[in-house]
């Protein structure tokens, strides 16, 4: 077993005892940081990929608080991880996308860690991207992810095996979310930077 396979089962295991306590509440800066991420980073191996879904259920976290400045216009990038999944390729992860459901499930699964997403916008584009790269079957585990998305986000940040650490336009990524962290917390710039 790898050291990426050893991240996600640990990550697996604080979820799982995690799931009695009281929810993590998500900060304006937190979230902004995650949806940075989202917005700037290259997918190119499964950590980048985990970080991208970590970042994800951290917003889809925040966006259900009451203090949250975004809406759920968020789901829209999942097609930005479908399109590389599906002309790239990611090893070691797994989708499923459930097309019929009026839920519109997307499943992304890296060995035990799961991560389950609803109502995600399925665009003509995204669906025929998909084709030949989803999982037919998926159970889902059982576990919520949103309930500790502080931690799921702050450990797949804090990996550093198998990714890049780039911005799609191939520029430092930790360079650049700090700067936009920075200008975010000077009141320069909002979530619609």
């Amino acid at each position: 077993m790898g050291k990426f396979d050893i991240l996600c089962n640990e990550i697996n295991d604080v979820c799982k005892s995690l799931q009695e306590e009281e929810k993590e509440e998500i900060t304006d800066l937190k979230a902004f940081k995650a949806y940075s991420y989202i917005k700037n980073m290259y997918l190119d191996d499964v950590g980048d990929a985990l970080l991208f879904c970590a970042s994800m259920n951290l917003i889809n976290t925040y966006v259900k608080q009451e203090n949250s400045k975004l809406g759920y216009r968020f789901k829209t990038e999942f097609s930005y991880l479908i399109s590389i999944c599906a002309n790239v390729g990611i090893q070691d992860m797994k989708i499923y996308l459930d097309k019929e459901s009026r839920n519109k499930l997307l499943l992304v699964q890296f060995g035990k860690l799961q991560f389950s997403f609803h109502n995600v916008p399925l665009t003509n584009e995204l669906l025929e991207l998909s084709n030949g790269i989803l999982e037919t079957e998926f159970e889902w585990d059982g576990i919520r992810k949103q309930q500790c998305a502080n931690t799921i986000f702050d450990m797949a940040k804090n990996n550093k095996d198998r990714r890049c650490f780039k911005t799609f336009r191939g520029k430092d990524l930790e360079r650049k979310i700090n700067s936009l962290v920075n200008k975010f917390e000077q009141g320069k710039i909002g979530f619609e930077y």
